[in-house]
């Protein structure tokens, strides 16, 4: 399931312009990140700290931009 969800939050950062990647590979929950794809400079939410949870980004990438 971890997968499908994956996938869906990856092809809605790729309609912004942005990037997907794991910021963190402890073996604790995985923590992504949204990066500019040519320059891989962070894009908030969780671009300060570790990075941030799946459900996170996928709000994030649906809110209304202008």
């Amino acid at each position: 399931m971890l997968a499908v969800h994956e996938h869906r939050v990856c092809t809605l950062a790729h309609r912004m312009g942005l990037r997907l990647v794991r910021a963190t590979n402890d073996g604790g929950p995985p923590q992504y990140r949204l990066v500019e794809p040519h320059s891989m400079t962070p894009v908030l939410p969780g671009s300060a700290g570790a990075g941030a949870d799946l459900a996170e980004l996928e709000e994030w990438l649906q809110m209304p931009w202008e």
